[in-house]
């Protein structure tokens, strides 16, 4: 396994520990550090009600391949999962329906911002969801073991938040618009619900087979890449203001290096103060290793930044930035959540 992690090592890009005011950009990869870490994490937080040891070795390897799969979309090169058969790249190009640059660029930023959801790990066929939060929306695939032993993807197909829970999608994630909650608050809701509906259809460890994955619907599909669209949008527009990403990048080097005091000065809404104490619990290299998925923009002036580290790609770090009243841009609000509670 650490074999197939080192050839992808020259393809991925290192990211400094602390980003600098400028680098409001998640087109970064992941560098070999955060890839071998998260194999390690992965075989760690595998623990199951699996009966075997051969059993619960089987889904630490599944999990990992599952990652890997992830990791490999965005580094633009799935070498990473060692030799893909025709089926599994046909599935893989159903994503890219325009094969345009751009849309390749879309999808990698798609699964930056992803959390990888697990069902039907007791069937012959396992059902894995990958679930971006900003953009309210999932790229559900199925994996089945060949003869060889090897999980295989054999199906791929997208769907938003709204589709996946019955609902016909509007044109913006319903985070986005008509809410008066705090972005970060809406963010959290949305990712519970999301959440609950993938576990309440396809329950983690479950026996029975999840079926084959649903088509493509073009109308939902077409939703899904708009939102990510918008996405792109609003990280260009925030890296275009200094000002606000001074405020991020001090924030930033306070959380790297763990002064929880300084943040709390940071933060002028004394009401936030509780959650950041959550900030002093995450382990060093988790704070270390956190990198920017989106920006999200509501209005003219407030943004949050989404962070998560490839290690616990299931804790996402929300740090709201909006305007006081001299229209000065502050640190507002900082949460850290798990997607997957």
């Amino acid at each position: 396994m650490l074999k197939k992690l080192f050839l992808v090592i020259f393809l991925l890009a290192c990211l400094p520990v602390a980003q600098p005011a400028h680098a409001v950009d998640f087109s970064e990869g992941f560098g070999e550090e955060s890839v071998e870490q998260y194999s390690k994490s992965a075989k760690a937080k595998s623990v199951s009600p699996f009966a075997s040891e051969a059993e619960r070795s089987n889904y630490s390897d599944f999990i990992i391949r599952a990652g890997l799969f992830r990791l490999g979309i965005i580094a633009g090169n799935t070498d990473i999962l060692g030799d893909l058969s025709a089926a599994e790249q046909k599935n893989i190009n159903a994503l890219y329906q325009d094969k345009s640059k751009l849309e390749k660029d879309l999808w990698k930023h798609f699964f930056e911002g992803s959390t990888i959801f697990v069902g039907n790990a007791k069937a012959g066929t396992r059902r894995v969801g990958y679930h971006n939060a900003f953009v309210d929306g999932w790229v559900l695939t199925n994996w089945k073991k060949d003869g060889d032993g090897t999980y295989r993807l054999t199906g791929l197909t997208t769907r938003t938040g709204e589709a996946l829970s019955g609902r016909k999608a509007q044109e913006y994630a319903p985070w986005f618009t008509g809410n008066d909650k705090p972005l970060v608050v809406t963010f959290y809701e949305s990712s519970k619900k999301n959440g609950a509906a993938f576990k309440q259809k396809y329950p983690e460890f479950s026996a029975n087979e999840p079926g084959n994955v649903p088509a493509f619907d073009q109308a939902d599909y077409r939703i899904l890449k708009n939102r990510l669209r918008v996405a792109g949008a609003s990280i260009v527009s925030m890296a275009g203001n200094d000002d606000y990403n001074r405020v991020l990048s001090t924030f930033l080097k306070a959380n790297i290096e763990g002064d929880t005091a300084r943040i709390k000065k940071l933060v002028k809404d004394k009401k936030q103060i509780a959650p950041l104490e959550r900030l002093a619990m995450q382990p060093a290299e988790v704070r270390a290793s956190q990198r920017l998925m989106n920006v999200a923009r509501r209005g003219e002036e407030e943004y949050t930044a989404l962070y998560a580290s490839p290690i616990r790609p299931d804790q996402i770090m929300f740090v709201d930035i909006r305007p006081d009243s001299s229209r000065k841009p502050e640190l507002a609000q900082v949460l850290i959540v798990n997607m997957k509670q």
